[in-house]
């Protein structure tokens, strides 16, 4: 766990919460093909890692738990000097199936953490927030935006609650102990090994099955698409800067802004054989626009996003006709 990196100011060991699932994994890989040593924390609810066809993985540590536990939280916190805070329940139907649960984890999970991390030799804490934290209409949306009360009786807003009351506390946690904290705001992160709920995944998946293809609402609603190379890129730029401190990112690519009608006929074009498309009434919320202003990123992290979205829907394709995931 003591292995120097090679290039970058980062010279690790390095914890990664939720290291398990496809950001986290994909992350932790390319941590370890620059010789870092890197620990998982992970409950294997959505495991990406048997899909992750790189050896230099196999080199993490991986430490089976679950992060709202106390005494899990200093096992996996144990000789650290970076940490990046991954553990979360996503998907949108989780948070209307199982909301507390969602509440439960993200809170929980960050403030045991957090916690734990009050006798640990921590210099940098990288928290991965999220997209939602904007609501219903976040276009080009920048970090200094104000965040949206959103209607409390409406349950599809626990993540994105949880993952503001997370960012507030890791920030406060930054002040009070002078600890690096930096906070990422990914947009709508795809690419192969994705594992669990996901728009681009679930499109996939069904067009492969040659079933209809569903969009929910008229279509019209604006998604950036971010291909998960470039968001490892931004988040090991953020892990590799030497001066950071009570940092707020966007990450995501907004030239690959598209309406959801249009990613999925550039679906079934990738996919290459028709399926008929065909629209259904949301079963929740609807989110109209999101997509990011990533200036700040690009000025203080050097972030470029390189993956158009054709070339990556059809590598994502390719990946899918080989794996049940």
């Amino acid at each position: 766990m003591n292995q120097p990196s090679q290039t970058g100011n980062l010279t690790g060991p390095v914890l990664i919460t939720g290291g398990a699932g496809f950001l986290g994994s994909n992350l932790a890989a390319r941590l370890c093909e620059r010789g870092l040593g890197v620990r998982l924390l992970d409950n294997l609810a959505r495991n990406s890692l048997p899909y992750m066809d790189n050896p230099a993985l196999k080199k993490a540590e991986l430490i089976e738990g679950d992060i709202t536990e106390a005494a899990i939280c200093e096992k996996a916190l144990a000789g650290v000097e970076t940490v990046v805070h991954m553990a979360a329940i996503a998907g949108v139907h989780n948070y209307y199936e199982t909301p507390h649960r969602v509440m439960q984890v993200n809170i929980g999970g960050i403030l045991a953490l957090l916690r734990a991390m009050e006798s640990c030799s921590v210099r940098r804490l990288v928290f991965l927030s999220s997209s939602e934290v904007y609501g219903t209409h976040a276009r080009d949306a920048k970090e200094t935006d104000p965040l949206p009360v959103t209607e409390m009786k409406d349950m599809r807003w626990t993540y994105a609650v949880s993952k503001i009351a997370g960012e507030k506390a890791c920030l406060a946690f930054g002040n009070q102990t002078g600890i690096s904290v930096v906070i990422l705001r990914p947009f709508n992160v795809f690419g192969p090994g994705q594992t669990g709920e996901g728009a681009v995944r679930d499109m996939i998946k069904t067009v492969l099955a040659k079933e209809p293809l569903t969009v929910h609402g008229d279509g019209s609603q604006v998604r950036a698409w971010c291909h998960v190379d470039d968001f490892v890129d931004a988040a090991v730029a953020a892990l590799d800067h030497p001066d950071l401190s009570a940092e707020i990112f966007n990450v995501g690519n907004p030239d690959s802004s598209v309406t959801v009608a249009e990613l999925a006929e550039s679906i079934v074009r990738a996919v290459d054989y028709q399926v008929n498309i065909h629209n259904k009434p949301h079963f929740g919320t609807d989110i109209r626009y999101r997509t990011p202003n990533i200036d700040h990123a690009k000025r203080i992290l050097g972030f470029a996003p390189k993956i158009t979205l054709e070339k990556g829907l059809k590598e994502t394709v390719e990946w899918y006709r080989k794996h049940d995931a």
